[in-house]
């Protein structure tokens, strides 16, 4: 009777224990594909930013951050996670990463490249912080509003390249104007609304200016007139108060404009290239802006199918053919360019 009670109370020490366990993280998922598809995200999202961490951005283009770049390529490509509480989860952290980071880190010297979403980057130098095509995310808002209004809180002035939904967000845009700060569009773009837009670019014709953010901080902006198909696509080169230049491509894709993009070197000395992974005739862009370094976007932009999804493993691959250094990022990344 003894062993029998003895026996007993083990059988429910494991019961105990195992639910315990299943209270923390589920341990079986016959009949909830659902459930598992969830956990297996989270996980999966999870150690992808742990290698990524452990091997931060950098041009020396090594296995490890490949590998957990193509782990979040499948990920990304899955469309039945788009509306799920893993990639909401993993766009919030994602997020944060970036508001924590602007809110302690000044860049004494250089500029901090942050990549936020799609094309969506923001700059910080020890003078200016700039936001460039920073949107919510699409048709399911991916980035919740009060993280868009931190953003805003933390940067000085919003550009925009373009009209579409993937790069300009007229919410994003109105909250910088709110707050009395310049945003940069391409005419046509948002007129009438408000002085706070600032229409650049009303020919086909390069056009140089400075912007002054106030007294003491001004931004040198080249703009030149690009197109993706027939849309106005401005590439801005903004040159910081740190004489740091750095160049944004948005979705620029006309065939027509590349014989003054062949030109643009001797325009403009770009120290940093901002460039969409999917830009075509990409050997010969990069040839005629001539940066120093090119930090990629525009990968796994989730309103899209799944075959303009760009990869990252893509991008490797399309980055063959330029002689430059590079980086590719994931969002949240942040690279420290001196």
């Amino acid at each position: 009777m003894k062993y029998k009670m003895k026996g007993l109370f083990l059988v429910v020490c494991l019961c105990l224990t195992q639910y315990m366990v299943q209270g923390q993280v589920k341990q079986y998922y016959h009949k909830d594909p659902e459930g598992m598809l969830e956990q297996q995200s989270k996980i999966l999202f999870e150690q992808a930013y742990k290698i990524l961490d452990a091997y931060p951005p950098d041009t020396l283009q090594v296995d490890e951050r490949k590998l957990a770049l193509s782990a979040l390529d499948g990920l990304l490509h899955d469309t039945r996670l788009d509306t799920s509480r893993a990639v909401k989860n993993y766009f919030k952290g994602n997020v944060d990463r970036i508001i924590d980071s602007l809110g302690k880190n000044t860049a004494d010297r250089g500029v901090r490249i942050f990549k936020v979403y799609n094309h969506g980057f923001i700059l910080k130098s020890k003078s200016v912080t700039i936001a460039i095509d920073i949107v919510r995310g699409g048709r399911y808002k991916y980035i919740d509003e009060d993280q868009i209004q931190k953003l805003v809180d933390l940067s000085d002035i919003l550009f925009v390249s373009h009209y579409h939904g993937d790069h300009a967000d007229p919410m994003v845009a109105e909250m910088f104007v709110r707050q009395g700060k310049k945003v940069i569009v391409p005419s046509g773009l948002w007129e009438n609304k408000s002085d706070g837009y600032i229409h650049l670019r009303n020919t086909n014709s390069y056009l140089t200016t400075t912007i002054e953010l106030d007294r003491r901080r001004k931004l040198g902006v080249d703009v030149f007139p690009g197109h993706q198909k027939d849309v106005l696509n401005n590439i801005y080169a903004i040159t910081l108060p740190e004489s740091i230049t750095i160049t944004h491509t948005g979705d620029q894709s006309n065939k027509n404009d590349l014989s003054w993009i062949k030109e643009m070197k001797n325009r403009v000395t770009t120290d940093v290239l901002l460039l969409h992974c999917w830009t075509p005739n990409l050997k010969e862009v990069v040839e005629g802006i001539d940066p120093r370094l090119i930090v990629t976007g525009h990968e796994n932009e989730l309103g899209h199918s799944i075959d303009h999804r760009e990869p990252y493993w893509l991008t490797y691959e399309k980055m063959k053919a330029v002689s430059k250094p590079y980086i590719i990022m994931a969002w949240g990344e942040i690279y420290h360019y001196k």
